[in-house]
């Protein structure tokens, strides 16, 4: 059964949740895989294919897709269009809210992540676990291009977020839907979604998982990647460390800068009255009273963020996503409180 329609609220097991873009040449084969590996497992399945406007067709392939095969019994399919080319965080922010599953699979769309994983994800899916993050072990990438800069990404991201996985840029995962759905996505924050997921409290384990080479289309991702994930691990570091207490990240910045501003005073005072030393026009001064403002301006530019992230905790709010077609394929069109 195919119909149009809005999101649906009936819950499934488990959402594998795909964001694509321009990957027409991979997504039929990848429907297929996904189909015979979904079918197979005991619950309810859907998988949210989210299109970041792609220019190739990709989203045509998957109508095609959705009006010719045929879907397991337990299987149900959502296609989700963004109007504009907005970025992987944008397209997976988007099919996590659309996905009904408890829990929540994600994966790539370029045929390198292997759907044949997805049981053995979810055997390691303890109840003391809330995420089981695929590991790369045997990448089949080209060393100078993708498997360099990724050594040198995991290595910082491990040093600063303290998260004990070797690949953290692994899209294959599985999560607890409550585990993920605590966590903002944004800007480029797809690459962190297991070390903020963590800093939230989730419990995270890995599994071994197969890496495929790709067959199809472009890859996104290049040793230019390595200025900017060395960039946003600044930001990842605040936000794992501090971001519900700023005061102690500018606080410890204030003590030091005012800390050493007072003791160049208090050495400037003693030459004074001690030894009667004109200090007038001693550049010395000059540097105590900046090092004096700069504290003072760390400890309000703490108190200013955390008034700010008392309010953002207050009042948090979620905005639209920018979907122009949603297309639910499969599945039961009721929603929970229906009674029929």
């Amino acid at each position: 059964m195919t119909c149009d329609s809005k999101p649906q609220h009936a819950p499934e097991g488990l959402s594998v949740v795909i964001p694509v873009f321009n990957e027409r040449g991979n997504v039929t084969l990848l429907w297929r895989e996904l189909m015979d590996v979904l079918g197979s497992i005991d619950m309810g399945c859907e998988v949210v294919w989210v299109d970041d406007a792609s220019a190739d067709g990709t989203f045509q392939e998957l109508e095609g897709l959705a009006d010719t095969v045929s879907l397991p019994g337990n299987c149900s399919v959502q296609l989700l269009r963004l109007t504009l080319n907005s970025g992987q965080s944008a397209s997976l922010a988007a099919g996590l809210r659309a996905a009904r599953g408890e829990l929540i699979v994600t994966m790539d769309g370029d045929l390198q992540n292997d759907p044949a994983d997805i049981p053995k994800l979810l055997h390691h899916l303890t109840d003391e676990v809330d995420i089981v993050a695929g590991w790369r072990r045997q990448r089949e990438d080209r060393w100078m291009f993708r498997r360099f800069p990724s050594l040198i990404a995991n290595q910082v991201l491990r040093g600063i977020t303290r998260v004990p996985i070797h690949d953290l840029g692994c899209s294959l995962r599985v999560m607890r839907a409550e585990a993920v759905r605590r966590v903002p996505i944004y800007g480029e924050r797809h690459r962190y979604l297991v070390p903020l997921c963590v800093a939230n409290g989730a419990v995270v384990t890995e599994v071994e998982v197969n890496h495929r080479p790709r067959e199809h289309g472009r890859s996104k991702y290049g040793i230019s990647r390595v200025p900017r994930v060395l960039l946003d691990a600044v930001s990842l570091s605040f936000f794992t460390r501090f971001w519900k207490r700023p005061l102690h990240m500018f606080g410890k910045a204030g003590l030091l800068t005012s800390g050493a501003g007072i003791l160049v005073c208090l050495h400037l005072t003693y030459l004074k009255f001690a030894h009667g030393h004109h200090i007038g026009g001693r550049p010395l001064l000059l540097m105590g009273i900046l090092l004096l403002v700069l504290g003072a301006q760390f400890f309000c530019f703490g108190l200013l963020a955390e008034i700010m992230v008392r309010i953002h905790e207050g009042k948090r709010t979620l905005a639209d996503d920018p979907i122009r077609v949603h297309r639910v394929v499969g599945g039961s069109a009721k929603g929970p409180d229906s009674d029929e």
